[in-house]
């Protein structure tokens, strides 16, 4: 499958699969996408089935619960592309609990 990155239309090469998802690289821009992109059924059904059943999404309203998670989650992300020497600007879309 030739495909092309949403961002900056450079081609997409596999990543790696994580549970029902396949994710590709680009290798102009180095995101990192979901191939193929979910449908808006798909979305639906992963917040109201995956997330839900995990309660994720009751923790989040919580802003006591949501300040003392997300501090951490940043810091370890801020780490990590220090770590790995990542500069620019990132996009992080999607990544939250779907609010």
């Amino acid at each position: 499958m030739d495909s092309l990155c949403l961002f900056c239309g450079g081609q997409l090469m596999l990543f790696g699969p994580r549970l029902n998802y396949e994710y590709h690289i680009c290798k102009s821009c180095k995101t990192i996408q979901l191939l193929p992109m979910p449908t808006e059924e798909d979305i639906i059904s992963a917040y109201s089935t995956e997330f839900s059943s995990a309660k994720q999404t009751e923790e989040a309203d919580d802003p006591e619960w949501s300040t003392a998670t997300s501090k951490p989650y940043g810091k370890a992300i801020l780490q990590t592309l220090i770590d790995h020497k990542i500069s620019g600007r990132i996009y992080d879309f999607g990544a939250g609990w779907g609010h």
